[in-house]
């Protein structure tokens, strides 16, 4: 069972990060640790013929249980700047949001929720020093701004033609044009590509 979480969680983190690097490196390494395991148990129960392969965690050898421990940590760095790269863990500036106590929906594009960018946050994200803007750290799958293609981790670079580099300057921005679809210039950092998106408005 322990064995099925840790796989499990690796390829979890797999799919969470957005680098393909980082998406095989995690593969690559639950593939390591699951088809060790899986080699030991099923050579004890005669499926297999057995190997001088150690199971991971619980056979002696100092130099197995290294590498093994290695293996989680790199693991565990990854799933660490997946989750930094879209805002999930703590210690982040103020949002702008329509969720629960959050500005209302002329104040914000609905479903997203934005952050002013700043050195730490910018290292996290991964985001060049020369790219100024908001970091998309949380979007609803069914807002408007999802079907027109906005993802977590992209870079709001301007709203309506304005550049936008905090909170206050991306409400103003919204509130112009309010007859006309919110157009935004995107920074992607997956792709380092720029990118123009037209949200309709409610």
């Amino acid at each position: 069972m322990s064995y099925l979480l840790i796989v499990g969680a690796g390829l979890r983190t797999a799919l969470r990060t957005e680098r393909d690097f980082e998406k095989l490196l995690a593969v690559g390494l639950t593939t390591i640790i699951g088809a060790q395991a899986f080699i030991i148990m099923a050579g004890v129960t005669k499926l297999v013929p057995l190997t001088g392969i150690t199971l991971p965690f619980v056979s002696s050898g100092g130099s197995s249980l290294v590498s093994n421990y290695i293996l989680i940590a790199l693991l565990i760095r990854v799933s660490d700047s997946a989750a930094r790269r879209v805002g999930e863990l703590p210690d982040q500036p103020t949002t702008a949001s329509t969720r629960g106590g959050g500005p209302t929906d002329e104040d914000a594009i609905e479903g997203v929720s934005v952050r002013a960018l700043t050195d730490q946050l910018r290292a996290r994200a991964d985001v060049p020093d020369d790219v100024d803007g908001l970091l998309v750290v949380e979007i609803d799958a069914g807002s408007r701004a999802a079907r027109e293609g906005l993802r977590r981790g992209d870079v709001i670079l301007e709203v309506n033609t304005r550049q936008v580099t905090s909170v206050d300057a991306y409400r103003d921005a919204l509130g112009q044009g309010e007859d006309r679809p919110i157009l935004l210039r995107v920074y992607r950092p997956a792709s380092d590509g720029r990118i123009f998106l037209a949200i309709p408005r409610g």
